[in-house]
């Protein structure tokens, strides 16, 4: 259930605990939402530097993630430089103030590798369940997904929710 990696859940435990949390929360009239964020030009960093670099500012994005959740919370490893976060009891407004309590952390990290300092940055997408319900935890995935490709087409370094699409 843990990436070797980084530490945090796999996608894997993210596909066996999303569908209970979501259903959970719709039964009981509970607000859920899910940020799904990614590191900004990974492939750039991996060509640059090398695949250990990346894994470095793998590990360094999950730790301040791990930083700012809560005990309620869930950080999942999602894709090969993306993450994901369930989001229990928590409004669109407290998803984006805690998204960015992880986005500006990881915007301060200064990665050392090999006498050379590599700057990461993170885009990341919004969805939640409070003001309609999508219907399903895959739409509620892919409506999340959608708001993380606006942030990086509006420039990345970003954090938007699906809500303000619209």
């Amino acid at each position: 259930i843990t990436d070797p990696l980084t530490q945090v859940f796999n996608r894997g435990y993210l596909n066996e605990n999303l569908p209970k949390a979501f259903k959970r929360a719709v039964r009981y009239h509970q607000r859920l939402a899910i940020l799904i964020c990614d590191i900004d030009h990974f492939k750039r960093i991996n060509d640059r530097f090398g695949h250990l670099a990346g894994d470095q500012a793998l590990r360094a994005v999950a730790q301040c993630a791990e930083r700012t959740i809560r005990e309620s919370d869930m950080l999942f490893r999602y894709g090969g430089e993306e993450f994901a976060v369930i989001l229990t009891e928590t409004s669109e407004e407290e998803a984006l103030a805690f998204a960015e309590k992880v986005r500006k952390p990881v915007e301060k990290t200064v990665l050392k590798w090999q006498g050379t300092e590599i700057n990461v940055t993170i885009s990341g997408g919004i969805a939640s369940i409070q003001n309609d319900n999508p219907g399903d935890f895959e739409t509620l995935i892919d409506m999340a997904d959608e708001a993380l490709f606006f942030s990086k087409q509006r420039g990345r370094n970003r954090i938007t929710s699906f809500y303000n699409l619209k």
